[in-house]
């Protein structure tokens, strides 16, 4: 489905300093052009640093600049800004890389290569902002941006992709902290927020303090994290059957009316992955304003949660709930293979055999071949 493209209004805000220069270089120039998206017009901007010759006698200077260049502001959705915009697209060129333009959607960022591919660079749900400045010293602007992902329970942090370096990094801390970035001073800054579930309010900040990245690690001063194992496919795969139970939830969403309680069966899961896939599904089901019942289709139908199915087939379910459950699972190297089931009732239930792929730090559920419905 093709998204309509609203305006979008952004600013690009760039200096650039002279050093051991006799005289000042004059101000970046700010071109900006007109694209049509589906019959609106939409702004690209290039920024371009001035083409002023060198003053008489003075020599270019070619050593690291001692301060990072002011950053630019392509997008700015987040509540410290003009707030977020569902619709529309903002495509960016950067006079760095001359052969590639760079394009936001609130669901991701990409590059558009000069044969018109497209590669996606980072994705959210959604990517509240794209700021551009040098954070490695190579000279080249990183896309700094906020990001959420989640349904349920929803982690908003920072992913600084470079371009250059083809690299991304991360300052995530789920269900510790979270993270937004802004532009002060005209520097990517990063507020550190106590865990909130959904954009700032009136939760208190823990930390601020200016974007840096040393030692391929996201990090501000003064800003403290928690101590904490490197995320792989071996240490979360629990969170693979949560991103499929949340799949399901979020597909056939007519069966989601009025449930009070969230049922998990884990008879497939094996016993690694119970305690801490019940953890997720418990905080999911308390923000959902559910119960989290654990147990098989028989024993809930002895408890007196879901009715059989009559001698006449007709009736019967799960009538203030909801089922998951896992009929098949394999595992190897990053990559699941899970068959599950969202069950309400003899003619209320939905499946399918999921991918599901450990990318970037996160488990990702593919779109199935083939959902069944009931």
């Amino acid at each position: 489905m093709f998204i309509k493209s609203s305006l979008l209004t952004f600013a690009a805000i760039l200096f650039f300093a002279a050093f051991n220069l006799p005289a000042p270089v004059s101000p970046p120039i700010i071109a900006t052009t007109e694209i049509n998206v589906e019959g609106e017009n939409n702004t690209a901007t290039s920024i371009e640093p001035s083409a002023e010759p060198l003053p008489s006698g003075a020599e270019e200077n070619t050593e690291p600049p001692s301060v990072r260049e002011d950053a630019v502001v392509w997008v700015d959705n987040t509540p410290h800004g003009e707030g977020m915009r569902w619709y529309g697209e903002s495509e960016h060129a950067v006079p760095a890389f001359p052969d590639v333009t760079f394009r936001w959607t609130p669901e991701s960022i990409s590059v558009i290569n000069e044969d018109g591919s497209e590669e996606r660079l980072l994705a959210g749900m959604p990517v509240w902002n794209a700021y551009l400045q040098d954070l490695t010293g190579d000279g080249l602007p990183e896309i700094c941006s906020t990001v959420s992902m989640g349904s349920g329970i929803v982690s908003t942090y920072v992913y600084v992709y470079d371009y250059a370096g083809e690299m991304g990094y991360t300052l995530h801390d789920r269900m510790d902290f979270e993270y937004w970035l802004s532009v002060e001073d005209g520097n990517v800054t990063v507020t550190q927020y106590e865990f909130n579930n959904g954009p700032p309010g009136d939760e208190k900040e823990i930390a601020k303090g200016v974007l840096k990245l040393e030692i391929n690690e996201l990090t501000a001063d003064g800003m403290e994290r928690p101590e904490r194992t490197v995320r792989t496919a071996e240490n979360t795969k629990h969170e693979a059957y949560f991103n499929v139970v949340k799949y399901l939830y979020e597909n056939d969403t007519g069966l989601n009316y009025g449930i009070k309680y969230i049922a998990m069966d884990m008879a497939n899961v094996t016993d690694a992955e119970r305690v801490p896939l019940e953890a997720l599904i418990s905080e999911w089901a308390k923000s959902l304003d559910c119960e989290l019942l654990l147990g098989t289709y028989e024993s809930l139908v002895k408890e007196g949660y879901i009715d059989d199915m009559p001698p006449n087939g007709e009736g019967g379910g799960f009538k203030e709930g909801l089922l998951f459950s896992f009929s098949e699972v394999t595992y190897e190297s990053g990559v699941f293979k899970i068959s599950a089931t969202k069950y309400r009732g003899p003619l209320g239930a939905a499946g399918a055999e999921f991918t599901v792929n450990f990318t970037d730090g996160e488990w990702v559920v593919e779109e199935p071949e083939m959902m069944w419905v009931a």
